[in-house]
């Protein structure tokens, strides 16, 4: 229906596709306030213009361009059925988001994906892969975990294992046996948590963790409690 149909029924005084558009762009403004806050296409704009970015949408018989940090609106022709939004935001321009966002801080991806009702981020596998018996697998989930890390500073990742009957030494190896020795081993066990996970898969956890990290720091600087003889 485009832009202007939806700003029109809501704001009957408006009465030009071009004003339309020039509406929908403000802040805080919407067709549908149970729908949204009126926020995404001004926030669109407000980034576009502080990284020196692109921005075009048109609608109906409107147009609106954002180039070299200015908006400019204009009539379409011949009128653009439906809406189409163009952007070309230039990531080499660091800008202060919540500044620009008029100091609200945007929800991360990753918050929305993954972070449950405890603010603990929930990762699981079954959602990320079918397969889970070979490294390459291991390498690709063990970044997107250090990267949810890296971007939730202190919150741990509850790796989910639901559905997930049987795994590989290898794949073990290279998701939580790197992972354990990349960040140490009082660190991994506060930060990572396993939920759902059988007695198999435990047990080629366990093994493959306590082999990277005697590789990693040398058998001689590190004591396997089995190898301690009992009193």
């Amino acid at each position: 229906m485009g832009i202007p149909y939806n700003i029109k029924n809501a704001f009957p005084e408006i009465k030009s596709d071009k004003m339309a558009i020039e509406h929908a762009i403000k802040k805080g403004v919407t067709s549908n306030p149970e729908h949204g806050q009126g926020n995404g296409l001004a926030g669109s704009v407000a980034i576009a213009i502080a990284s020196n970015s692109s921005l075009f949408i048109t609608s109906k018989g409107g147009r609106i361009k954002v180039l070299d940090g200015r908006v400019k609106s204009e009539k379409q022709f011949p009128p653009f059925e439906g809406t189409s939004v163009e952007m070309q935001f230039n990531t080499q321009i660091a800008i202060d988001l919540p500044r620009t966002l008029w100091g609200h801080k945007p929800v991360s991806y990753l918050e929305l994906k993954y972070e449950n009702e405890m603010g603990s981020l929930v990762f699981k596998l079954k959602e990320h892969s079918k397969n889970f018996g070979n490294r390459p697998t291991g390498a690709r989930l063990r970044t997107l975990i250090y990267n949810l890390l890296l971007q939730n500073p202190g919150h741990e990742v509850v790796v989910d294992f639901e559905d997930v009957p049987l795994i590989a030494s290898s794949f073990a190896d290279e998701l939580f046996g790197k992972l354990a020795a990349e960040l140490g081993i009082i660190d991994f066990s506060k930060l990572i948590k396993i939920i759902n996970i059988n007695a198999v898969c435990k047990e080629i956890i366990d093994q493959a963790i306590m082999q990277r990290i005697v590789q990693n720091y040398g058998a001689r600087h590190v004591t396997i409690l089995d190898d301690i003889p009992p009193k």
